[in-house]
C-alpha cells in the first residue's frame, strides 16, 4: 500500500512538471539534515552531575531554525540532592535552537519519583513548556495533580522541578479533594 502511494505522489509530481506554467513547490526548509534513532542525550550541571536525560525513539533535526523535532520524548529531571527526580512522558516535543526550550504536545505526564520525605506525585496536563536553563515548566492547558491521598484540578500551572523543593504553582479554577492517610 505504501509503494503505491509513493509511486501515485511521484506520478502527480511528474505531470505537474509536463504542464507548462506550472512550477511544483517543494518545501526543502523544513527537510530534516539528521535522524538520530534511540537517541540519548544528558545534559551536566556544573558540578558534573547529570541534570537532565532525553530520550526517545526519534530525534529529526532541521538546519533551518537548528530545532529538533522528537517523537514520543522522555525526559527525566535529576533534582538536587534533597529532591526526588522528575521524569515526564509526552506524545511530542519540539527541542528549539540551543535547546533554549522543550516543548511538548499533547498529553503529558509529570512523575515525581518517591524520595525521603517526598511521596511520589503525578502531574497530567497537556501542550508544557519548559525552559531548563530557568528550572521552569508551565502550561496554560488543564492540569491533574494526584498525590498519595489527594487529587487537585487547576487550568494552568508552572514548576520548578530543580532544586526549588518541587514547588507547583496554579493558576485558576483550582479544586481538590484531599482524604485522610490510613495508618
Amino acid at each position: 500500500m505504501f509503494g503505491f502511494g509513493v509511486v501515485l505522489a511521484v506520478t502527480d509530481w511528474i505531470q505537474e512538471l509536463a504542464t507548462p506554467g506550472i512550477t511544483p513547490s517543494v518545501d526543502t526548509t523544513r527537510a530534516p539534515d539528521s535522524v538520530l534513532e534511540d537517541y540519548r542525550i544528558t545534559l551536566h550541571a556544573e558540578d558534573g552531575q547529570p541534570r537532565y536525560h532525553l530520550t526517545g525513539p526519534r530525534l529529526s533535526h532541521f538546519p533551518d531554525d537548528d530545532s529538533n523535532l522528537l517523537d514520543r520524548p522522555q525526559l527525566t529531571v535529576y533534582a538536587s540532592a534533597h529532591d526526588p527526580a522528575w521524569t515526564v512522558d509526552a506524545e511530542s516535543g519540539l527541542l528549539t535552537a540551543g535547546a533554549e526550550e522543550l516543548l511538548l504536545n499533547g498529553p503529558v505526564i509529570l512523575e515525581r519519583l518517591p524520595g525521603p520525605g517526598r511521596p511520589p506525585l503525578r502531574i497530567d496536563t497537556r501542550d508544557l513548556r519548559i525552559e531548563p536553563d530557568n528550572d521552569l515548566a508551565e502550561t496554560t492547558q488543564p492540569v491533574r495533580i494526584t498525590g498519595e491521598n489527594y487529587v487537585v484540578d487547576a487550568v494552568g500551572a508552572r514548576a520548578r522541578l530543580y532544586d526549588q523543593g518541587s514547588l507547583v504553582e496554579l493558576h485558576s479554577q483550582v479544586r481538590g479533594r484531599h482524604d485522610p492517610i490510613d495508618r
